[in-house]
């Protein structure tokens, strides 16, 4: 199954949830938000959330600045 994080196509062997997922993906304690498809995805849903193919999965990432 095809699906693309970050604009990057990735190839899954088996349906994953988006926690493990995001874990594989080095992500698992990061303070990001996920959008799946364009939209936003609670990190309470995270479990329950299982990747499709074709998801396009965008990781936004908070930058300090000023």
């Amino acid at each position: 199954m095809q699906v693309t994080l970050n604009n990057k196509n990735i190839e899954l062997t088996e349906s994953i949830s988006l926690d493990k997922f995001l874990s594989i993906h080095g992500y698992a304690e990061s303070k990001i938000a996920v959008a799946v498809n364009f939209c936003l995805i609670q990190r309470s849903d995270y479990l329950s959330y299982v990747v499709q193919p074709n998801d396009a999965i965008d990781i936004i990432v908070p930058m300090q600045g000023g």
